[in-house]
């Protein structure tokens, strides 16, 4: 996405690990956006899109003039998006992380070849497309128990999800050599987040309390960790590595 009448400039950042290649400092589809220090009259940004290239979850960042927010794309909170194939068989061509709490979550798009979800995004308007970073509530008339909705989708050739762009926040604390006060889970084949399954006591719990605007909640999922992006493994390293930690959340 170029700078301009339609925003800054955003340059994304490939998930390590999952990409051995570059992206190019275009083609960005921004999901949401964090504020953070500027000098200058600039306003620095941080948040996460899709790398267009590769249908992956990236890291981004942008500058605008102060006082002017950046152009966010994909503005549509929920939406219905409808994919259809020939057989049950034939792969959808999306990598999905079921390890959530009543939801899918989307790790990347397939964007090399044909697969029913490249079609069906390809028919869509672009706030209606199927990106990595959205949660699936619903799979058909499916909903809240992920494996039903993963057996559902096996099983349909004509398959309706309901989808949900993400909500981004990030939190920050120093855990002083103690246990961040989380349990978690995570899909160790494919995901690419770990998603909060309980909160006890600890830094996340102190940060709840003095933030309750932004406070973590159970079945939020960390995304990066010290502006580190990869795969849950790699998450999870990077926690145990550093006592300061600003951790990048997403919810539906």
């Amino acid at each position: 996405q170029q700078g301009g009448d339609r925003g800054p400039t955003v340059a994304p950042q490939v998930l390590a690990g999952l990409f051995p290649r570059s992206c190019p400092s275009q083609g960005a589809h921004v999901h949401m956006l964090l504020a953070a220090d500027g000098t200058d009259g600039v306003q620095e940004y941080a948040g996460i899109g899709t790398d267009e290239a590769h249908g992956s979850l990236v890291g981004v960042h942008a500058q605008s003039e102060k006082g002017k927010e950046p152009h966010k794309s994909g503005e549509l909170k929920e939406f219905t998006a409808v994919v259809e194939r020939d057989r049950t068989t034939t792969p959808l061509g999306v990598l999905l992380d079921p390890s959530g709490i009543g939801s899918l979550y989307v790790c990347s798009v397939q964007q090399e070849g044909q697969s029913p979800v490249r079609t069906a995004n390809e028919r869509a308007p672009t706030e209606k497309q199927l990106r990595a970073g959205d949660f699936i509530f619903q799979v058909n008339q499916v909903c809240s128990d992920v494996h039903a909705m993963m057996t559902e989708m096996q099983r349909s050739s004509r398959i309706e999800f309901l989808v949900r762009r993400p909500t981004v926040y990030a939190v920050s604390f120093d855990r002083r050599g103690a246990s961040v006060g989380c349990g978690i889970t995570y899909d160790s084949c494919a995901g690419i987040s770990l998603v909060i399954e309980s909160i006890n006591e600890g830094p996340v719990a102190d940060w709840n309390a003095s933030h309750p605007d932004r406070a973590v909640a159970v079945g939020d999922r960390v995304v990066s960790v010290n502006d580190s992006w990869g795969s849950a493994g790699q998450l999870l390293d990077a926690i145990r590595a550093s006592d300061r930690l600003t951790l990048q959340f997403v919810r539906a």
